[in-house]
């Protein structure tokens, strides 16, 4: 009899020793929030990757393709993050095609951009260093220095776990680099050539966080009605690719599609 109640004394202590390890366990869990958030939105890639295979190209090349207007649209939290976007990859071209004047104004509504969305101290210094690259005109410098802001600037969104307004930043980069190298490539058309275009993944990876969108005051817009529409086009067509490359037919029907989001953001 005194076997059996240590017996089970025994086991009553270790229950209550696996309840009190789980409950610590749980205790470290994140909530279902925030497991919900880190488990669904995703790290997207960088819009360079557009112009990786484009080494060929000169600067008159990138000169063909540079807006004559800076791209301005409504001043509010969702359109600042696609406008970010799309005018660090403005950058990027403005500094492809040797264009100080269109850098340095470019470079401005970044700056502009960044302090709106409450992100300037993180590019002072950067911006600072950027203006003396680009009255010396050392241009290796200068796309290294708007890789490193482009970089600081989308890891601080997602270090606020500003995720929609990080895949929106995302996605205005990848447009705007997406029609920039597809109208080179219209021009300069070769099959083998159009190979830079091919990121299906990365725009199916867009068009995923996309879908987890919460915020009502983007979910509930038109912008983002069109915008869940014309991503998937876009995704369909790259992955419709022969041995990666694409019909001079499918690059103009990209340039069009990438032209469309951005016209789906409200102009000033």
């Amino acid at each position: 009899m005194k076997r059996i109640t240590l017996i089970l004394m025994a086991i009553m202590l270790l229950m209550t020793l696996t309840s009190c390890k789980g409950r610590r366990d749980a205790a470290k869990m994140p909530t279902d929030e925030i497991k919900a958030q880190i488990a669904s939105f995703s790290p997207l890639p960088s819009f360079k990757e557009a112009f990786r295979l484009l080494d060929d190209l000169q600067p008159k090349d990138y000169a063909s393709i540079l807006n004559k207007q800076l791209y301005r649209i409504k001043p509010e939290s969702p359109n600042n993050a696609f406008a970010l976007g799309v005018s660090t990859a403005d950058a990027v071209i403005a500094a492809k095609a040797r264009n100080k004047k269109q850098l340095s104004s470019v470079s401005a509504e970044m700056m502009n951009l960044s302090s709106l969305m409450g992100l300037e101290e993180e590019v002072k210094r950067l911006d600072s260093l950027l203006a003396g690259f680009t009255k010396q005109g050392k241009w290796s410098d200068i796309e290294k220095a708007l890789d490193a802001m482009k970089k600081m600037l989308e890891d601080k969104l997602w270090e606020r776990k500003d995720y929609e307004y990080y895949t929106l930043m995302i996605l205005g980069g990848w447009a705007e680099a997406l029609n920039g190298a597809g109208k080179i490539l219209t021009a300069n058309y070769s099959p083998e050539t159009t190979k830079a275009l091919s990121h299906e993944s990365t725009w199916s990876g867009m068009q995923a966080n996309l879908e987890l969108f919460s915020k009502p005051e983007i979910k509930d817009s038109e912008t983002y009605k069109s915008v869940s529409e014309l991503i998937p086009k876009v995704s369909q067509i790259l992955a419709s690719h022969s041995n990666n490359t694409y019909t001079k037919e499918q690059v103009e029907e990209l340039v069009m599609l990438t032209e469309q989001i951005k016209q789906a953001f409200p102009y000033k």
